[in-house]
């Protein structure tokens, strides 16, 4: 015989499916969340130039519309591997298809708070606002400032970490070296 495998404990809390073993040598949490967006589109006096405009009176009203679209449907898998230090993360955005499909992937050596390793695919740490997931906005979408600056998703190898006690923390830093190719190109 061999040795019995660690029993499998599952969960489920805070919309998210947690499966742990007793020693917690694995674990593995998945969740999902969608965002979609409802517009409706009043086009008045499309016909017209302004009220100044003669046939402002006369204009036709234009077509009225309804839109209902999913602007984000993404699924989450994170957790532990073999030890508590190695963990991982992927996520995939199934709203945008084809090569941005997976939009992270990466494993993270995490075995003291200070100093952590990490290689895959993910947000490059340029602003603390692209780095906050959609899901955590109060708005749909980010700032024209965010938009135009970010960095977008890149392959690449990163050093973090928080510097504080339990209380308080001082510092928390990202360094990495990406590849600097948009994800859907590389």
């Amino acid at each position: 015989g061999g040795e019995d495998s660690p029993a499998l404990k599952t969960t489920f809390k805070g919309n998210v499916f947690n499966w742990s073993t007793e020693d917690g040598n694995f674990s593995l949490t998945m969740g999902s969340w969608v965002q979609f967006r409802l517009t409706y589109n009043d086009e008045r006096a499309q016909d017209a130039e302004g009220p100044s405009d003669p046939n402002s009176a006369i204009a036709s009203n234009g077509r009225d519309f309804w839109n209902f679209k999913i602007t984000r449907a993404k699924t989450f898998f994170r957790g532990n591997i073999v030890s508590k230090e190695w963990k991982y993360f992927v996520l995939f955005h199934w709203t945008a298809g084809g090569n941005d499909l997976l939009e992270e992937a990466y494993m993270t050596w995490a075995k003291y708070k200070e100093f952590n390793v990490s290689a895959g695919q993910t947000k490059i740490p340029f602003s603390y606002e692209f780095l906050v997931g959609y899901n955590k906005l109060q708005m749909c979408e980010g700032s024209v400032v965010n938009e135009t600056f970010n960095q977008g998703w890149g392959k690449g190898l990163w050093l973090s970490g928080v510097i504080g006690d339990d209380q308080r923390t001082w510092i928390k830093y990202v360094v990495g070296i990406f590849n600097g190719a948009l994800r859907a190109n590389n």
